[in-house]
């Protein structure tokens, strides 16, 4: 096959986890950007005694994958190869290219497929996605056969990706959620470990003075996940997040981890290892620390082995619980002024919920002794962050719309 540019297209959007996927292919990797926003994935094979190191260099443009200009470009994609000659796969492979959200350039190289010394990581890098390979003459499959071309010829071995699953739609075509079975006890326990690694590793880049101190915390974090083994229930950005030196976290990556605590009390809540503060109180972190045993590998394997969940209806009480009062955060924000909070517990979109738990002033709700319509934007602003973080850890509990923790719903 003659050198070709190399574009893949896939309808899995997933920049971070092909990131962490690049790192196990036997090459060095380097990253142009953030872990979960990269702009260039930099791949170099082993260093050889007379010929240059083998180098790809993947590229992400996320204005384009993310921006308002992806219909039309999936449009004119579809349209270029519409024009291709009919064949078995013709039909499936358009309605397919419809399906894309992700695209990835092979930049500055022009590949000699299958002979290259790269291909095995485009290929990898294909499987990962559950993507195809475009070049301006052909579209292959993720092992280089030929699905369809401009000649007309096919390999009848190449195999035609998977559409992703459609979902149902209401009458207004808004996406129904399908819920998800909820996670065990031991699942919620090693999520548990896993979020604290993380609020740690944006303790370790914020307390720290001695860069020294701060990478040696961080290693030490690294082997007490290693020593409670719950690596499977870390998340793609999760590891980058960890395995990024001391120094390396950009500011908004360090303030959302040290956020995710407030939904870590909520698991150790429903292990009935914590007992929560109010819902707009912060918690506390050194007992959350105790609860969760972090850098205590014995007691959190013993925390593991032996979790136990509160009853279904407790979870899908607080659930509730938190839900109302994210909103009344939220309505705060988007539209000041009072609610009759007393009146909305009776009956609203959600049903009925309970007062227990909640305070109330004038009807409506109230942090301590203070009506919510009288608190200033930065206390409103945390009541929203406590609140949203909570809300996503007790809708995933429930097994509310994913089983993967950060992408749960928190919609109010």
């Amino acid at each position: 096959m003659a050198h070709l540019p190399i574009v893949i297209y896939s309808p899995r959007h997933d920049p971070v986890g092909l990131a962490v996927m690049c790192q196990n292919l036997g090459c060095d990797v380097s990253i142009l950007g953030y872990p979960n926003h990269w702009s260039e994935l930099r791949l170099q094979g082993p260093k050889k005694l007379w010929r240059s190191r083998a180098k790809l260099v993947v590229r992400y443009d996320a204005s384009l994958c993310e921006g308002s200009g992806w219909s039309r470009h999936v449009a004119g994609l579809v349209g270029y190869f519409t024009q291709f000659p009919d064949g078995p796969s013709k039909a499936p492979l358009l309605e397919y290219l419809r399906s894309c959200r992700f695209a990835l350039s092979m930049a500055d190289a022009e590949l000699d497929l299958p002979s290259d010394e790269r291909a095995p990581w485009v290929y990898a890098i294909c499987s990962h996605l559950g993507g195809v390979l475009m070049t301006p003459a052909m579209l292959l499959d993720e092992t280089g056969k030929i699905l369809l071309s401009g000649d007309g010829c096919c390999d009848p071995d190449a195999e035609l990706p998977n559409l992703p699953p459609r979902h149902e739609h209401d009458e207004e075509g808004d996406g129904i959620e399908e819920p998800c079975e909820p996670p065990a006890a031991a699942r919620v326990a090693a999520r548990a470990m896993v979020l604290a690694a993380v609020v740690e590793r944006g303790m370790i880049e914020n307390e720290y003075v001695s860069a020294t101190d701060a990478e040696q915390a961080r290693v030490e974090l690294i082997d007490w996940l290693s020593e409670v083994d719950v690596w499977d229930e870390v998340e793609p950005e999760e590891w980058m997040l960890l395995k990024s030196p001391y120094g390396q976290l950009h500011q908004q990556q360090m303030i959302d981890a040290i956020w995710r605590i407030e939904g870590l009390a909520i698991l150790l809540w429903s292990l009935e290892l914590f007992d929560l503060p109010p819902y707009y109180e912060l918690v506390n972190p050194q007992d959350v620390w105790t609860a969760v045993a972090i850098y205590d590998a014995a007691k959190a394997l013993g925390i593991l082995q032996y979790a136990q969940l509160r009853s279904p209806d407790e979870l899908a009480g607080y659930r509730t619980h938190i839900t109302m009062a994210h909103w009344r955060f939220r309505n705060e924000g988007l539209h000041p002024g009072p609610v009759d909070f007393v009146a909305m517990s009776r009956g609203c979109w959600i049903g009925t919920f309970d007062l227990k738990g909640f305070e109330v002033l004038d009807s409506d709700l109230a942090l301590g002794d203070q009506p919510i319509r009288g608190i200033d934007a930065p206390r409103l602003s945390s009541c929203q962050s406590v609140a949203n973080e909570r809300h996503l850890a007790a809708n995933w509990l429930i097994g509310w719309n994913s089983s993967v923790y950060s992408e749960t719903d928190t919609s109010t």
